[in-house]
């Protein structure tokens, strides 16, 4: 008993030994349904008693080893931000500092400890309370009760059995003082989600400021959900000590809600179902577009001159190839952008539904406005709607197998690359269209220039789609398109004035950003300020943009979109000077449009996301409207 007084006593400021503590059960491969199961009492009490969450457990060190997964997910929670570990010790990795967590404790006078009921697999899970010297707190394996001596205890049942893991929570449950902190948390997901890139998980706070509720963070600013990397600096700001430095995750609070443990289950079920169609509806959306775009180029280029076109093509023909082309190339990413909303339960039933959609608005904007019309309703909608969207917090993005994928531990709010693509491309042919057809020109283009300056705010405002790439990507295409529809002309002065006016805007996003409170600001405004590590954040992105150019179906998409006008304009010029006849407006967005696809290119990671979808639409207009007879 003396020589453990004297220990806590040399561990503590002098006699300011920490009156309170904090048990962290950690379990490796449960998610919110397991915790859920009525045959876990404490569990199923746990949910209503608590502030719980769905945790993203991504990590800089991605595997789908059980082992190597622990480790990983320690390191990380220990950082504060995504890390990694090999053999059991921390890899380095620009950005994070493993053993934040552990030295804030220390300076605070809190002693650590991990116990194992029984003998676990590893004692990995230490990690996540290292020191940053490499200092590992001791770990003791032995029966309930647990946490003897320390006061802040990681208790690892790791991947035992559920029925097990709530016999240790009615343990930790009895001995636990009202003003102590309870961490549960899944530190990593069940394997089969983990290959699959489904990296989400469980967690639940519960103490003094932690009742029940739904948790949420500025790293995701989404209720009912926070990333592994937030739990450090909420354990360090719950125990009332000096905020971490050098972290990327925020202090987690709480939304009070009523059936909080039923609303994450059906989130946990729509973000999984979108994660899983990402690739499969993207991938058919983009082939089906290749090739009717194909298809149309063909019929085009060689369905020989002008004149005699009309007796060789049938109408129906024509039609139905032209409709089919509205559907797939304009109409398809609005369509997947709302699948969410229909809550499919497969992969065939999301795919029926996206075609479905798809199809149907391009057969009744056809019917109701014509051809041309039927592009501006379309394309007109695809922009708006994610806009509006953005307005109430994106919950239709969210479960969008086509926004940003939250179930692979990207980005949780705003609006991503691919959809950044969409909206500026769908409003550069819209608008064009949509101009040539106003009876006032001249107040209809003051209306569109209000809607870009619009579109620029919400793509780029950080309470909004904060995205760092919108500003320079959509200010430097629009102002092409309204400088050439106002019949001026690009010169050095008119264009040094764009450019001026998309440093002038990205400049105020930013200066807006940095001042917003520290737990709301991005990621960019934090490097700015020096408070997360600029270079990890670059590096980062150039890897992104290197993956995503090289290893997915985006890059030879906007070949075949790019390469499919090209050849157009160049083989059939008198179809072309014919057109320019009648679409006065189409020279001016397509150029619009080359502009924005580079600058979405050079300035977003994944740059092609922002280019595919640009290429698509300017390929579905050129060979719609190109189409002989």
């Amino acid at each position: 008993m003396l020589a453990t007084a004297a220990l806590l006593s040399a561990a503590s400021p002098a006699g300011a030994a920490p009156s309170r503590r904090v048990f962290i059960l950690w379990l490796d491969g449960s998610t919110i349904s397991d915790w859920s199961s009525p045959s876990l009492p404490n569990f199923h009490r746990l949910l209503d008693e608590a502030a719980v969450g769905i945790l993203s457990t991504r990590t800089a060190h991605e595997s789908t080893d059980p082992t190597v997964m622990r480790e990983n997910a320690a390191v990380t929670f220990g950082a504060g931000a995504q890390a990694g570990a090999e053999g059991g010790k921390p890899i380095k990795i620009a950005g994070a500092t493993p053993g934040l967590l552990g030295d804030a404790l220390a300076r605070g006078g809190y002693t650590t400890e991990v116990d194992q009921p029984r003998t676990g697999p590893d004692m990995n899970v230490a990690l996540g309370l290292a020191r940053s010297d490499g200092t590992v707190p001791p770990v003791f394996e032995r029966g309930l009760p647990v946490g003897r001596l320390g006061s802040v205890i990681l208790v690892d049942v790791g991947s035992f059995p559920m029925r097990e893991a709530d016999g240790v929570l009615y343990a930790i449950k009895k001995s636990i003082a009202p003003h102590d902190l309870l961490v549960v948390v899944s530190g990593s997901p069940p394997v089969a989600r983990q290959k699959k890139g489904i990296r989400l998980s469980a967690v639940a706070i519960e103490g003094p400021g932690f009742g029940p509720g739904l948790l949420t963070s500025g790293t995701t600013r989404r209720d009912g959900l926070i990333t592994i990397t937030d739990l450090a600096p909420t354990i360090v700001d719950a125990l009332g000590l000096p905020a971490l430095t050098g972290v990327t995750g925020r202090v987690a609070t709480v939304v009070p809600k009523t059936n909080a443990a039923s609303s994450l289950r059906s989130f946990d079920k729509d973000i999984v179902r979108a994660s899983l169609d990402r690739y499969p509806l993207t991938r058919w959306m983009m082939v089906i577009a290749m090739v009717l775009v194909a298809l149309a180029l063909a019929v085009t280029v060689f369905a020989g001159p002008a004149p005699s076109t009309s007796s060789r093509i049938p109408r129906g023909a024509r039609d139905w190839l032209a409709t089919l082309v509205l559907a797939a190339a304009a109409a398809a990413p609005l369509s997947l952008y709302v699948n969410g909303a229909f809550h499919p339960s497969s992969f065939s039933v999301a795919a029926f539904e996206a075609a479905g959609v798809a199809l149907g608005l391009a057969v009744i904007a056809r019917a109701a406005a014509g051809l041309i019309g039927a592009f501006v309703v379309v394309l007109s909608l695809t922009a708006l709607v994610p806009l509006i969207d953005l307005l109430f917090g994106t919950p239709l993005g969210v479960r969008s197998p086509l926004a940003f994928q939250v179930a692979g531990g990207g980005r949780f709010y705003g609006i991503d690359g691919g959809m950044l693509g969409v909206v500026v491309g769908a409003e550069i042919f819209a608008s064009a269209l949509l101009i040539e057809r106003a009876r006032d020109q001249h107040r209809a283009g003051q209306l569109i220039a209000l809607v870009f300056a619009a579109s620029v705010w919400l793509l780029g405002a950080p309470s909004y789609g904060s995205k760092f790439g919108a500003a320079l990507t959509a200010v430097p295409a629009f102002g092409v398109l309204a400088l050439l529809m106002a019949g001026k002309r690009l010169t050095r002065a008119s264009v040094a004035l764009i450019a001026i006016a998309t440093l002038a805007v990205t400049g105020l996003l930013i200066a807006v950003d940095a001042l917003r409170t520290s737990g709301a600001q991005s990621h960019v405004a934090r490097a700015v300020e020096g408070r997360s590590s600029a270079w990890a954040i670059i590096t980062r992105k150039v890897h992104l943009q290197w993956v995503t150019t090289v290893h997915t179906i985006w890059t030879p998409a906007i070949l075949v979109f790019a390469g499919a006008v090209a050849i157009v304009l160049w083989r059939r010029r008198d179809l072309v000077a014919r057109a320019l006849e009648w679409h006065t407006l189409l020279r001016p967005a397509l150029l619009a449009a080359l502009v924005g696809g580079i600058a979405g290119f050079v300035f977003n990671d994944g740059g092609v996301l922002v280019t595919a979808p640009i290429a698509m639409f300017a390929a579905a207009v050129v060979s719609t409207l190109l189409t002989p007879g």
